[in-house]
């Protein structure tokens, strides 16, 4: 995946890579720029400000990472439950990289970043998910009692009590315990019987290189 092809995915990712490392209360244009390897004036050309660029690079990111998930949802030669066991731990992997530092500012955050981060959540990452989950159901290996709208209204609930930066920073643990235990807890809750033999998480992924690259 080509994801440094313009000058524009060139400064998103250099300037994520900084963010995702050190937060962005302490990153100004100047610094970006240079971080970027840009001149000032080719930033704010793109990005009349601060707030601006940092919307800019969250949507990419989110972009990014959204590809990532559609090439496993729409890999028509796995199975629904292959992808599940590829994507929890794909998902706990992302959180596990959120430094401190970042988790800090996202809780300072006056609104604008956290803000558009839960709709590009809301809007791109759940309705694969929730393909997912249909897939899942539509193969016989979730439990028919419980409703497709109200099982993935529950998990996307769960997701966002749980992704929240003070709640994260609070718990005593590392975010990819809290992820794969949310997961692992939620799908062995939901999988009928002949499907919980079948979800066993591993820590390896085939595309553990390509979300580095978001890095």
């Amino acid at each position: 995946m080509n994801i440094e092809q313009t000058t524009e995915q060139k400064i998103l990712t250099r300037i994520a890579r900084y963010i995702f490392r050190y937060g962005f209360s302490a990153l100004t244009m100047e610094g970006a720029a240079e971080y970027a390897q840009v001149s000032k004036r080719t930033l704010y050309k793109r990005y009349p400000n601060k707030d601006a660029m940092l919307i800019a690079v969250v949507e990419f990111q989110v972009s990014r990472f959204e590809a990532i998930l559609s090439s496993i949802i729409n890999d028509e030669t796995s199975a629904c439950l292959s992808k599940l066991q590829t994507i929890i731990p794909l998902l706990a992997d992302f959180a596990r990289r959120f430094p401190p530092a970042l988790l800090r500012d996202l809780q300072r955050d006056g609104g604008g970043v956290w803000d558009t981060i839960q709709r590009l959540r809301r809007e791109r990452i759940y309705p694969l998910l929730q393909e997912l989950l249909l897939q899942a159901r539509e193969e016989g290996f979730l439990r028919t009692e419980i409703g497709p709208a109200l099982l993935t209204e529950l998990l996307f609930t769960t997701i966002e009590g749980i992704a929240n930066p003070s709640v994260l920073s609070r718990l005593p643990f590392e975010p990819r315990e809290i992820f794969s235990g949310l997961f692992d807890v939620f799908f062995n809750g939901i999988l009928r019987d002949r499907g919980q033999p079948l979800l066993s998480l591993s820590d390896d992924s085939p595309y553990k290189e390509t979300l580095e690259a978001l890095f």
